[in-house]
């Protein structure tokens, strides 16, 4: 799967995809590629995306991170934008949607699928598009 989501990706000129990992080494992979997104999974090998999330949201200069799963259950999507995330995607949408989701919350905004979204899903945290703390 991780294959064929890198291949899709990949296939925008303006994607690049700089690591990939099970979890366990997802807020060192940040601090060393400095990636614009992080694009992670409800569950994982090693570490939970809910888990990875939170991390990752929680450095300075964080990323945006987007969620990517086959879960299409509400208390995902609002624990995920709980914890940081600002897209929540099943892993059905359509490859152009991706990517352009992809962009959607590097840019700053929420993005969501279609089917999933609570309300607040389709609207950027608190009335304002999201900004990444500055870095180090």
């Amino acid at each position: 799967m991780r294959g064929g989501i890198r291949m899709i990706l990949e296939s925008d000129p303006d994607i690049e995809v700089v690591a990939e990992d099970d979890g366990a080494n997802a807020v060192d992979l940040v601090n060393r590629h400095r990636p614009d997104v992080v694009r992670t999974d409800i569950q994982m090998p090693t570490v939970g995306g809910l888990e990875v999330t939170e991390r990752v949201t929680a450095l300075a200069g964080a990323p945006a991170v987007a969620v990517l799963t086959t879960f299409d259950l509400d208390e995902y999507v609002y624990s995920v934008l709980r914890n940081g995330a600002v897209g929540f995607l099943l892993k059905d949408t359509p490859p152009r949607e991706l990517a352009g989701a992809v962009h959607v919350v590097a840019g700053g905004a929420r993005r969501c699928s279609h089917h999933t979204s609570p309300p607040n899903c389709w609207r950027p945290s608190h009335g304002e598009p999201r900004r990444r703390a500055p870095g180090p």
